[in-house]
């Protein structure tokens, strides 16, 4: 495994070994989510577009899904381990995009959790994702 946690060699070891879960990993996302949709503002009827960058695993879409039944969900991260067991677990709940903030799909809401953090080029990575959710 890479020694660099901004790279998705080290993130597809730690999704592909269990360490993520072993971790808490999952919990942690969970539980973010949950404060999160408080945090929003948005209403339960909130019909919109919402990413989750950087989603890991996917397990805060789940809570997405079960605040705003009408949104187009979205997940996007950089390891493609993650990515491909996002959409065997929650395919049915959100679309899920292996990249990275150049991927970003236009949308209303993006939600970077526990993620900016690990970006090697933050600034430019933060412009890129307000830029997606303006030009919408």
């Amino acid at each position: 495994m890479s020694d660099n946690i901004n790279s998705a060699e080290y993130w597809n070891a730690r999704f592909a070994t269990g360490d993520w879960e072993a971790k808490h990993g999952r919990w942690q996302t969970r539980s973010f989510a949950e404060k999160h949709v408080d945090l929003l503002r948005l209403p339960r009827t909130f019909d919109g577009s919402l990413l989750d960058f950087g989603c890991a695993l996917g397990d805060a879409l789940a809570v997405y899904r079960n605040r705003f039944p009408r949104a187009d969900l979205y997940g996007c991260d950089h390891s493609k381990e993650a990515i491909e067991q996002c959409r065997e677990e929650h395919g049915n709940v959100a679309e899920f995009i292996h990249g990275d903030c150049d991927s970003v799909p236009n949308v209303d809401v993006i939600i970077a959790s526990n993620v900016v953090e690990h970006i090697t080029d933050d600034h430019l990575v933060v412009r890129k994702l307000l830029y997606a959710a303006y030009i919408n």
